[in-house]
C-alpha cells in the first residue's frame, strides 16, 4: 500500500487513534503492533496537522463575514508613542533600565558594563 492510497491512511489514522487509546509510549505500541516508528510518527503528525486544519476551517466559518474577506487582512490602527523623557537600557535576558536625559555619561558607562 501507498502513502497516498486512501485506505492506507484510514488504516494509519486508526492506528494512531488506537495509539492515544492505549496510554502505551509510541515505541512500545510500533513494537507490539508491528509498525516502523518512523511510519508510526509520520502519520501521527500528519494526523495532528490535519486535525489542525480542521479546527482553523471551522474558526473561520464561525468568524464574520468582513473578517474572511479582503484577504484575511484586519485595519490596525497606530498611536504615535510619547517623547521619550530619557534614555532606556535593554539587556539581552529582558531587564530593562530607564535612566534620566541628564546621566552622567559614568554611570551609564556602568549600566552598560553590569551585564
Amino acid at each position: 500500500m501507498k502513502r497516498n492510497d486512501p485506505e492506507h491512511k484510514k488504516e494509519m489514522y486508526r492506528l494512531v487513534t488506537n495509539w492515544e487509546k492505549s496510554g502505551q509510549n509510541q515505541k512500545d505500541f510500533c513494537q507490539k503492533n508491528g509498525i516502523n516508528y518512523s511510519v508510526f510518527k509520520y502519520w501521527n503528525k500528519k494526523w495532528k496537522d490535519e486535525g489542525k486544519i480542521q479546527r482553523i476551517s471551522k474558526r473561520e466559518q464561525r468568524l464574520s463575514p468582513p473578517l474572511l474577506k479582503a484577504n484575511k487582512f484586519i485595519p490596525l490602527t497606530v498611536s504615535p508613542r510619547p517623547e521619550s523623557s530619557g534614555l532606556r537600557i535593554t539587556y539581552p535576558n529582558g531587564v530593562q533600565v530607564t535612566c534620566p536625559q541628564e546621566i552622567d555619561l559614568e554611570q551609564l558607562k556602568q549600566l552598560i558594563q553590569i551585564y
